[in-house]
């Protein structure tokens, strides 16, 4: 088991901003591990941290003293055992080590991350979960210290939800409802718990389109919104309506709208944004 031991972090810019993380991680076994991290693959490493992190706060209120206890523990551990990312690796960073693909394994209280290299190979880390107020902490004040202000945005803006699909309900060409559906990695998913129906609405009452989500359980409307506005301001189905003033309302879908059954989901979509019609229309 490649149990983790220490880790350490560096940044590869260029001219015109970041173009990689590079991390080494120390194993149990003695061996080291160089990996670099494009800002895509960073923000997949992000989302798991963020993940096992809420994970992590969850032992908490079932044990504040131990688990807390075990975490100064752990970070004490990986702050003694730091690697070093030299000048070289920095600067001539080998392209093979580039990681091209990202899966998180969640066990009861632990994690292994994978990560799928350039050169074909495969590196695991296995972490406990009580490491990951360190790792979190760690790959924050990396992230922050490049002031790099579009790499910090697409790191950090999608870490407690994901798209499944954008809905254009009022396409120019009058073709009827277009979507566009996104490609959901099966362990992403499986890490968020509900979904939301996002409705997208203009002044005059008319809902052109929606986005339908999954988040983690009791999002927060404002959290809700700011969702909107990054979807509504970056996808390509939706540029139409950019320029537009637009509110944003939602509603937990039902438990039987699921991954495995898509249609249900954009059905249960078109049926929310009815109702909301209806309500208007009384």
């Amino acid at each position: 088991m490649n149990k983790l031991m220490g880790i350490n972090t560096g940044i590869i810019k260029s001219a015109t901003g970041v173009l990689a993380l590079a991390l080494k991680a120390h194993s149990a076994s003695g061996s080291e591990s160089l990996i670099y991290l494009p800002p895509d693959r960073l923000q997949s490493l992000l989302f798991a941290v963020f993940s096992s992190y809420r994970r992590l706060q969850m032992m908490f209120r079932e044990d504040a003293e131990s688990v807390r206890e075990q975490v100064i523990a752990q970070s004490e551990a990986l702050n003694s055992r730091i690697p070093v990312v030299t000048l070289d690796e920095v600067q001539q960073p080998d392209v093979a080590l580039r990681t091209i693909d990202f899966v998180m394994k969640p066990y009861q209280e632990r994690v292994t991350f994978l990560f799928f290299l350039q050169n074909d190979s495969v590196v695991a880390i296995d972490l406990a979960l009580t490491q990951m107020e360190y790792l979190l902490g760690l790959l924050l004040t990396t992230i922050q210290k490049t002031e790099d202000r579009d790499f910090i945005s697409l790191a950090l803006r999608e870490n407690d939800f994901i798209p499944f699909y954008t809905v254009d309900f009022m396409p120019a060409n009058g073709e009827g409802i277009k979507y566009n559906q996104f490609d959901v990695p099966a362990w992403k998913s499986a890490a968020l718990d509900d979904f939301y129906s996002l409705l997208i609405v203009q002044d005059n009452g008319d809902i052109p389109c929606g986005v339908i989500i999954k988040a983690v359980p009791g999002i927060e409307p404002s959290r809700v919104n700011a969702i909107g506005e990054l979807l509504l301001n970056n996808n390509s189905l939706l540029i139409p309506y950019r320029q537009h003033t637009m509110t944003f309302e939602y509603e937990k879908m039902d438990p039987a709208a699921t991954v495995e059954e898509r249609e249900s989901l954009l059905k249960a979509h078109i049926k929310h944004r009815q109702a909301k019609i209806d309500l208007s229309a009384r």
